[in-house]
């Protein structure tokens, strides 16, 4: 094929007229000689041309022989420059070359290049070579080919062709054209570097996750090379080549700033002939024209200087000693706006230096930073380690390995190395998975945390993950390192070992991993559910981005099988969705998901479907295509549960126009037995234009942990049972309940970054246990102080792209963030019965580097040319607050105080990019200030004729005493490119709530968006801002009071006080509030009370003029004003108070036996406002008042709105009547509602005005005849009368004569509405309802409403039914109840604590109670019981927070909710799902609805 293609060519080239087709780049044995110069400069354009410039320039001479050409560059001059630009990418000012110094002659020793057909095949250096200089003749030989087989006379012509050049074997656009001198040739060449496949070293701390294919990429190149062309005889004659090309930077969180490196390159003809003095060469090696790199001696990857730019390691270990004692000192200073002080180098060049040492030198480093035991040591030592952990060089991770296995540092600093090593690895290689096996094999006795062992493991884990993820493990390795975690799972018998193992291998992902794990999670093996979830989760990712189909496979019989437990179900059920997020696959599900009985599965269905449909993730594009279209299909659960039960929910933000956005999830999975969460799982990510760049997990799973506090009651050990236990124990046999024991409590703990887990914690009661012990001897110790000093580098992120530049140096392109925190101050707390006080005082600070740029190093003048630009945020949050908890005195306070002069919030930030030249001394000195004698080293990219003005706004917060600063700096002018992205944080259609509460996700995702507003700003140019927060005076700050006081030694809160005092050594500016409400037998009163105080200086009264007749209202408005000059303090005062019929649970049922009676609510406010010598609120004295009283008259069922309607249909329907004929109303959902909230009927208002001057003139306008006036009273009284079929409402004027005012309701039905939520105060019963820590069931007219809310059916038995029981052993309550005969009260036979009661109904006459032998009412007290009879034929029970009322037409139940998994008997499990056809036996299996009350029912 080859030999047709020549003879083409040579057809063609002979049609033309040319002799023969040219087999040579250059003549045959000639020498031509060309000018060499070269441009090379890193800049930026804004706000205009700034750069960082070097220059080559010489002669090129080349010397063909046959088929290689021998290349010397001679007279080798440079230039540097550091400052302006113009248009070109090149200097403004004046700059002059100078000769190479003479440690740089290995540029002119020559090189030799073997061709063929027009390419380069091999080159050949001189042994002596360096391989900085063979780098810049590779640039330079790269440029002499020509692709001769394509070469033609047929013009123009185009073809891709194949060339190996400086950025490796890359794709090159050919164009041949007719050039513009006659007989030349013109031919262009274009190719994109970054395409090319060649050696580049790229770093990166952050797991990318790519979501879309079309991710843009913050780093472009593009390469252009022209050369002029002449045939002559067999060869080509180049006779000119120019070349362009062009580096840019643009990050991806910044949509402003363009910098760039602009090499240009030209090599032109001066002469050519023959050979006159041959260039000798010496002994040669072979090498490529591929650009080659040289390790440093550190490990951190290649020495981009080549040795031309080296320090000795004690001078690195000096330098780093520096800035390691800078950085501390820097974090010890107040910010200012002093723009070199924000941008204090040290913490970039901190770890620069420690990147650059070897192993020794960090030691030494370390040896540094670990003397000393004063205050600023301490820091140095938490800083050394925080930037240890952060280095990544092979030195670095060697010596982290080295202190670990030494015992070096305290549990808290290993922990932290151990943590951070595998996401900072820079080159990682199979060999540190050798030096770092004894990770494998650590004694646990060798270490007292337990907990360093495993996260030695999971650190290991990881290592081999991320080795063999870079394509340097060979697959025998990863496979042994699988097998070995694997072998030692199946081997473990300590759960905590069996979760840590299977996330060890979670976090190598790769490989056999899903293999091994697959028998685990399909049940196979005889392992835990909770250890199948774990390996579920672990082989997750894995298993949805390789292999859709085994998860098909492994996961439908897993979600088919309603046997296994919903945590399994739920965790297939996301696989399956997640796999194949198609239509076909979700429609699949809903139609499963449909038919499923698990109300708790479905929800969790339902709300994933719900999140994936309205996402903005770009992960979850598809899933959210695939969920819209059937998400309308989908019914709503109809089981109501509380929000915090099972589901996943999304709640994320993307902006559109910087494509930057968060994610969070939230997934909670419910219990078997109840709704509250055993597992919470929450997820977040923070993406950029379709990359997912972080991600952080927490897993906790927290079962059993609620019978920890009741782990007496369970105790299974029946050796004290007393005959009481005996005689329930006797009863639940007879009727077969099973004896239920408490799931054995412990918690998991575990988190994950970037996909792997960092740290497994498993702790069992023991473990549990330990630590209540720590608080039993903090609870009897003396007051504690503990000092706080601590430092660390947190989430810090790094960058790094380095690949070849056209002109053979190396370019280095690189982001890094450097997240400080600086926390100092002093925590005391004092655990002395029964106050519990905590005070803590800190200053905290937070420190935010970023700084991206790139840079080029000329390897002759050993200097750095680059552009960089940094940012600093800095944020001060001094803390000073303390809580206490009076037991004794039921008294919560809390107190936030502050210091005149020191911020109680400091923000400040600033951004700026510089053009740099960086180096020795020497070699600056010798390079930039002769050739630049005007040039400076650093030089700010600033439009020095649009310099802004400094501006600050200040202003005190309402006069409180706390003074608010806002300041610019700094800045250049420029339009407000903020703006946009300001404009978008309020933008709801780019947010997904996910969660109901739409008012709080609102609020959280626009603290999202300000976080990311921070995280850019300033966007272009240079600028500053800085907002604070400075109190003007001393104060004891804020202090709230909580406190609770209780009645008639009852169980029940009759009393609360809420208050909030601020300022309150200040009295020229102070206020309080308070909240109190208190309650008897009958009513409850709310009440809150808010005193406003403010004292003004003295000032001179004005004298009023008697000669005024002006209006009585401007005279008052004077008197006023000349009071307020006074020296006195003006004080308001607004009190609020509300009565409410008692609606206790107590009453909760009763309700139903009157369904006509009114009750009403009273409403009182009132408004003072006075001067007042002693600050005081009057409250009834004669001083300016207004008033609102409100009466409300509440109606029962009298509607036809639900529930009313509803309640009555019941009734009538089911015709359950008592011994009397009297109908009763059924114990259903609707009819409880009714009880709980009866209508609002009628409500009366009155407004007053007293001891307001001067109103008397409103009863002489129109006005007056709607007032009312009684001495100094003047009022107006309203009242409202709502239509009973709820549609309409009617105003009326008290004491006119207009004719009512009828308002149609928009909302039918709207007053029962607001009296559920405002009419009803619930007490603390009630309250704890609505928090479900309590649960009703209700027997009443032939029906049983259970604790779920489901209406069974009911008839009294003449033998004892089991209402409700703790089914455990030594069982705190059990309630049985069976018909009375002659009465319609039930008998009951009550088990509580210690106690047997009995309690006989007699027609007409209070009900006989009894107790068990040898107890008397009189030592019910002692035991917490309480029993009373407040009339004829009602009983109430207390014990706890067990309630008992027994009367004529209902039973009534109350149980808390920490037994909710232990409760048996007709009034169900408690576990918040409804049971409708079929509900919990004795044995806890499901039997029909119907037979419940037989099989709870004891017979004989």
């Amino acid at each position: 094929m080859r030999l047709l293609a020549v003879l083409f060519a040579a057809s063609a080239f002979a049609a033309a007229g040319y002799a023969q087709i040219p087999s040579r780049v250059f003549p045959a044995d000639s020498e031509l000689l060309y000018s060499y110069l070269g441009h090379i400069s890193a800049g930026t354009t804004e706000p205009q041309e700034f750069l960082s410039h070097f220059s080559i320039n010489g002669k090129l001479r080349v010397q063909t022989l046959v088929e290689k050409a021998i290349f010397k560059l001679e007279d080798v001059s440079i230039s540097a420059f550091n400052g302006e630009g113009n248009k070109h990418k090149l200097p403004k000012g004046e700059w002059t070359s100078t000769p190479a110094p003479s440690d740089a002659n290995a540029i002119s020793v020559p090189f030799v290049a073997l061709y063929d057909s027009g390419k380069i095949t091999t080159l050949e250096y001189e042994t002596t070579d360096t391989v900085w200089s063979k780098n810049l003749k590779r640039a330079i030989a790269s440029q002499f080919q020509i692709e001769l087989n394509q070469f033609s006379s047929d013009l123009p012509k185009e073809f891709i062709s194949d060339e190996l050049g400086i950025s490796g074997e890359c794709k090159v656009e050919n164009i041949f054209t007719q050039g513009e001198e006659t007989g030349t040739i013109l031919l262009r060449k274009s190719q994109d570097a970054t395409r090319c496949k060649g050696k580049k070293f790229l770093y990166d701390n952050l797991s990318r996750t790519k979501c879309k294919s079309d991710a843009k990429s913050p780093i472009s190149t593009s390469t252009e090379r022209t050369y002029v062309l002449h045939v002559k005889d067999a060869g080509v004659e180049i006779k000119k080549i120019r070349s362009r090309s062009v580096t840019s930077f643009q990050p991806l969180w910044i949509k402003g700033e363009l910098q760039y490196i602009f090499v240009n390159q030209t090599i032109e003809e001066k002469s050519a002939g023959p050979i006159s003095n041959p260039i000798e060469v010496g002994d040669t090696t072979p090498s490529t024209l591929a650009f080659e790199f040289q390790e440093s001696i550190s490990g951190s990857g290649p020495d981009l200087t080549f040795e031309r730019h080296t320090m000795t390691s004690d001078m690195l270990v000096k330098l780093a000693e520096k800035s390691l004692v800078k950085t501390a000192d820097h974090l010890n200073k107040d910010p200012e706006e002093n723009v070199d002080s924000l941008h204090d180098k040290s913490p970039f060049h901190l770890l620069a230096f420690m990147q650059h040492l070897d192993y020794d030198g960090l030691k030494k480093l370390k040896d540094f930073a670990m003397l000393g035991t004063s205050y600023k040591d301490d820091s140095i030592k938490q800083l050394f380690v925080s930037y240890l952990s952060k280095v990544g060089t092979r030195a670095s991770v060697l010596l982290i390995r080295d202190l670990v296995l030494g015992h070096e540092l305290d549990d808290k600093q290993t922990m932290k190395l151990l943590i951070d090593l595998p996401f900072h690895l820079r080159f990682p290689n199979a060999t540190l998975l050798k030096e770092f096996n004894e990770f494998l094999n650590l004694d646990a006795n060798l270490f007292e945390n337990h907990e360093i062992r495993k996260t030695a493991i999971l650190t290991f884990a990881s290592m081999v993950g991320k080795v063999c993820q870079s394509g340097v493990c060979p697959p025998a390795i990863l496979d042994e390192y699988v097998k070995i975690l694997y072998d030692r799972l199946r081997d473990a018998t300590d759960y905590g070992d069996q979760m840590m193992y299977v996330q060890a291998m979670g976090n190598v992902r790769i490989g056999p991993v899903t293999s091994y794990l697959e028998p685990i999670i399909t049940g196979k093996l005889n392992f835990s559910r909770q250890l199948r979830y774990l390996a579920i989760w672990a082989a997750s990712d894995e298993l949805i981005d390789g292999n859709p189909e085994k998860v098909r496979e492994i996961f439908w019989p897993i979600l088919a099988n309603r046997q296994n437990e919903l945590e399994l179900r739920s965790a297939a059920l996301t696989m399956l969705l997640r796999s194949e997020p198609t239509t076909q696959r979700f429609m699949n599900i809903l139609w499963f998901m449909v038919s499923d009985p698990s109300h708790q599965l479905y929800k969790f269905f339902y709300t994933t479907l719900f999140s994936f449909s309205n996402t903005k993730f770009p992960c979850y594009s598809k899933l959210a295509a695939a969920a819209q279209q059937i998400q309308r299909m989908a019914p709503k659960p109809q089981h109501h549960a509380s929000a915090l039960t099972t589901s996943n929910e999304i709640i994320d933000f993307v902006d559109p126009d910087y494509e930057i956005g968060h994610m969070y999830q939230l997934t909670l999975i419910g219990s078997e037995r109840s709704d509250n969460a055993d597992i919470t799982y929450l997820h977040a990510d923070m993406h950029v234009q379709g990359q997912v760049y972080n991600s952080y997990s927490i897993f906790l799973r927290t079962e059993g942990s609620s019978e920890i506090a009741a782990n007496k009651i369970f105790n299974t050990d029946q050796s004290g049972e007393t005959d009481i236990a005996k005689a329930l124990q006797a009863l639940f046999d007879k009727i077969k309940v099973r004896r239920r024991k408490a799931d054995p409590p412990h918690i998991e703990i575990i988190i994950k970054v970037q996909g792997r887990t960092i740290l497994s914690v498993y702790m069992n009661e023991t473990d549990i246990g330990r630590f209540a012990s720590v608080f039993d001897k903090l609870r009897t110790s003396t007051p504690l102080s503990q000092h706080i000093n601590y430092q660390t580098l947190e989430q810090a992120a790094f960058f790094e792209s380095i690949f070849p530049s056209d002109i053979g140096t190396a370019i280095l392109i690189g982001t890094t963030t450097l997240p400080l925190m600086d926390i100092k101050g002093n925590l005391t707390y004092n655990f002395k019965p029964p106050v519990v006080a905590v005070n803590v005082s800190l200053d905290t600070r937070f420190y935010v580097r970023r700084g991206f740029g790139l840079r080029v190093f000329n390897p002759i003048s050993a200097l750095w040319h680059g552009v960089h630009r940094p940012s600093v945020q800095i944020l001060s949050m001094p803390l000073d607050f303390g809580i206490s908890f009076d037991v004794a005195q039921k008294t919560f306070k809390a107190r936030l105080g502050w210091t005149k002069g020191r911020h109680l919030f400091d923000w400040i930030s600033h951004g700026r990019t510089s053009v740099y030249a960086a180096g020795s001394a020497s070699h600056l000195k010798d390079s930039l200030s002769i050739s630049c004698p005007n040039c400076t080293y650093f030089t700010k990219v600033r439009d020095l004729d649009k310099l802004d003005e400094n501006k600050q706004i200040e202003s005190n917060l309402f006069d409180s005493g706390i003074d608010a600063r806002f300041s610019s700096f700094d800045c250049d002018k420029r339009p407000n490119d903020a703006a946009p992205f300001v404009k978008s944080l309020f933008l709801q259609r780019f947010s997904n709530y996910g969660f109901p509460d739409e008012w709080g996700n609102y609020l959280t995702v626009i603290a999202l968006r300000w976080e990311m507003l921070a995280a850019v700003q300033p966007l272009l140019k240079s600028c500053g801002h800085r907002f604070s927060l400075t109190p003007s005076t001393d104060s004891s700050g804020v202090q709230l009071v909580f406190k609770t006081e209780s009645v008639k030694e009852h169980k029940r809160l009759y009393r609360i006080l809420l208050s909030i005092i601020g300022n309150s050594n200040q009295p020229e500016r102070s206020w309080d509030a308070n909240l109190i409400t208190e309650g008897n037998e009958q009513e409850t009163r709310l009440g809150v009370m808010l005193k406003i105080v403010a004292r003004s200086p003295n000032r001179e009264a004005k004298e009023e003029d008697p000669s005024d007749d002006g209006s009585r209202v401007m005279k008052m408005l004077r008197r006023f004003e000349n009071k307020q000059n006074s020296e006195s303090t003006f004080v308001t005062c607004i009190k609020a108070e509300n009565t409410y019929p008692e609606r206790g649970p107590e009453t909760y049922w009763d309700q139903l036996g009157q369904p006509f009676e009114s009750r009403q609510t009273k409403h009182h406010m009132a408004v003072e406002f006075h001067y007042s010598d002693d600050g005081k609120c009057p409250m009834g004295k004669e001083v300016p008042r207004f008033e609102i009283t409100a009466t409300t008259d509440h109606q029962g069922l009298q509607d036809d709105i639900w529930p009313f309607s509803t309640c009555l249909e019941q009734r009538q329907k089911q015709q359950y009547r008592d011994s009397k004929g009297n109908l009763l109303f059924p114990a259903t959902f609707a009819c409880a509602t009714c009880s709980w909230a009866p209508r609002p009927r009628n409500v009366s208002m009155t407004f007053t005005a007293r001891n307001i001057p001067h109103l008397d003139a409103l009863g002489e306008s129109q006005l007056g005849k709607f007032i009312t006036k009684e001495g100094n009273d003047y009022s107006i009284g309203v009242d409202m009368v709502h239509a009973l079929d709820g549609e309409s409402v009617a105003f009326q004027i008290r004491a006119s004569e207009l004719e009512p005012l009828k308002v149609p309701l928009l909302v039918k039905g709207a007053p029962y509405i607001i009296s559920e939520n405002l009419a009803n105060y619930p007490s603390v019963d009630n309250l704890k309802m609505a928090m479900d820590l309590i649960h009703p069931c209700l027997v009443a007219g032939g029906k049983v409403l259970t604790f779920d809310n489901s209406s069974l059916p009911f008839e009294p038995q003449p033998d004892f039914t089991l209402i409700s029981a703790v089914c455990t052993a030594n069982s705190p309550f059990a309630l049985f109840a069976k018909k009375t005969e002659g009465a319609d009260a039930l008998t009951l036979r009550v088990f509580v604590g210690e106690i047997e009661i009995n309690v006989v109904p007699s027609d007409g006459k209070k009900s006989i109670v009894t107790y068990n032998e040898g107890v008397q009412a009189k030592d019910l007290k002692a035991l917490g019981i309480t029993v009373t009879q407040k009339e004829k034929g009602k009983v109430d029970i207390r014990y706890e927070d067990f309630y008992v009322r027994n009367t004529d037409i209902n039973l009534g139940l109350l149980v808390p909710e920490e037994y909710e998994k232990y409760y048996c008997g007709v009034c169900g499990d408690s576990n918040k799902v409804p049971e409708y056809t079929q509900a919990p036996g004795p044995q806890g299996n499901k039997i029909p609805v119907e037979q419940i009350v037989n099989a709870y029912t004891i017979r004989n």
